[in-house]
Order: structure tokens, then sequence, then C-alpha cells
């Protein structure tokens, strides 16, 4: 394993962790934990047996941060066709039920944390074909975990701001490794 990508799993869940017991402390629980026991077990990667058996074994995964991101996932499905149907996931449950709108969406779901257990469980239970992420934001366990496994996946819609480029070439040892295994890169395509 990538060592930088071992670090980043090393502090990815102290650092969650304590954003949330911050946020407790300061919001109170109501606030804070507003997803119940099964938004839990989609953030841990368990695969929904039903979504599952909706999506089947080889389907198309598309992940869109949030509700703004739907619309995009929406173009991309349309313009695949009709039949194509694929597994939504998102970051947001807003987002996620708006991905449950769409009339492709074989499933939608909340996107797995990015540690390579919680990744590697979602892989297993989901099994998809290839990843299409339609947002900036890079998960590297994610990559990494499809990388890994054959999923090729692909970054559609793709910018990086002026403000945004310092702090990834802070962090270009994790994600190099992660990006050079995407199969194709596109900006502004949606």
């Amino acid at each position: 394993m990538n060592p930088w990508l071992a670090a980043y799993q090393a502090l990815f869940l102290p650092a969650v962790g304590g954003a949330v017991a911050g946020r407790m402390l300061a919001l109170g629980r109501g606030q804070t934990l507003r997803e119940g026991a099964a938004e839990l077990r989609q953030r841990l990667g368990a695969a929904d047996a039903e979504a599952a058996a909706r999506v089947g074994a080889g389907g198309l995964w598309l992940h869109a941060a949030s509700v703004g991101e739907i619309a995009g996932a929406a173009a991309l499905l349309r313009a695949l066709g009709p039949e194509r149907k694929a597994l939504i996931t998102t970051s947001t449950v807003a987002g996620r039920d708006g991905a449950r709108k769409l009339p492709q969406t074989a499933a939608a779901v909340l996107a797995p944390m990015d540690l390579l257990p919680a990744v590697r469980r979602f892989l297993d239970g989901y099994r998809p074909r290839a990843l299409i992420v339609l947002e900036t934001e890079l998960w590297p366990a994610t990559l990494a975990a499809c990388a890994s496994r054959g999923v090729p996946f692909a970054l559609a819609n793709a910018r990086l701001t002026a403000r945004s480029f310092p702090r990834y070439r802070w962090i270009r040892p994790l994600l190099a490794p992660c990006l050079a295994r995407a199969a194709f890169f596109r900006r502004g395509v949606l």
C-alpha cells in the first residue's frame, strides 16, 4: 500500500470522529446525528440485498456528491440510453433522495466512508463494473480500492480552481497514484 494512503487511512477515522464529537459538543446530538441506523450501515459500506439485486453484478456506479450533481447524473444517464440503469451514491441524504427520483436509478445509497474496509465491503456487496465520479472531491481509498479490484473509474465534469490548487498540490503524493489509474478524465461534460 502507498505509504501516503496508509497514513491517510490512519488519520481519517480519528479526524472524522473528532469532528463529529466537536459538533456534538457545540450543537448537541440531535443537530449532529440526523442520520439513522440504515444510513450508518450505508456509510460503513453495507449493501442492501434488495438494492444490490436491482443493480445486479456488473452494474454502473455513479457518484454525485449532493443534489447539485444529481442533474449531471440525470444528463449522463439520458445520454447512455433509457435501458441503462445505475447505482448512484451521494455524500448527502438529500442527494440520495433526489437520486431515487431519477427514472434510471436502480438504487441510490449513501457513499461509503473513505476507509478501505468500508469501500471493500461496498464493492463486495454491489460488484460494480465501473465508477463514474461526478464531483471534484476525490476519495483516495475509494479510488485505490477500485483500482485494486479492477473496477475502472472515470472523472466526469472534473474541475480544479486556482483557490483549491495549492491544497491538491499538498496531497499530490496521496492522489497521484490513484489518478494515474483513472480510465478517463472529462472536464465540463455535464
